[in-house]
């Protein structure tokens, strides 16, 4: 896995990050309900936001040599942690989409998740989080 795939990874995860937190904020000032999940949400994706742009730093300060950093290779690899919590987003970011038609109205004034997809998504973010600090500590030695 060279650099530019590890790159290309956390970018997708940065930009499906940001249009999550986009749509968070939105529901919260809709929707009052969803304000305490929103708001989880919103941190946990911002601490992976910080994680992810820590990992841009080392891949920008030592490019040439990435190659031989196994922990940083295996973050983007098929089913490495990266691409997992690209999926994840994806779905989250599925869930969390304006509707169309009467669905629109229901979504207007209904947060579209549920405690236990909450507690999901929020342990997926971490983990993620997690995995990723421990492969730029690893690789920092």
């Amino acid at each position: 896995m060279d650099p530019l795939s590890i790159t290309a990874s956390a970018i997708a995860v940065l930009q499906i990050s940001g249009a999550i937190i986009n749509v968070c904020y939105d529901y919260r000032s809709r929707v009052k309900s969803s304000a305490k999940d929103a708001s989880r949400i919103v941190n946990e994706l911002n601490g992976l936001r910080s994680v992810i742009e820590s990992l841009f730093e080392i891949l920008e300060d030592e490019s040439e040599h990435t190659s031989k950093r196994s922990a940083l290779r295996e973050l983007a690899s098929i089913d490495g942690p990266l691409k997992t919590c690209e999926v994840e987003l994806r779905a989250l970011e599925k869930k969390l989409e304006p509707k169309e038609g009467w669905r629109a109205l229901k979504a207007a004034m209904f947060w579209p998740l549920k405690e236990s997809d909450v507690k999901s998504v929020l342990q997926n973010i971490d983990t993620t989080k997690s995995t990723v600090q421990l492969a730029l500590a690893a690789d920092q030695r």
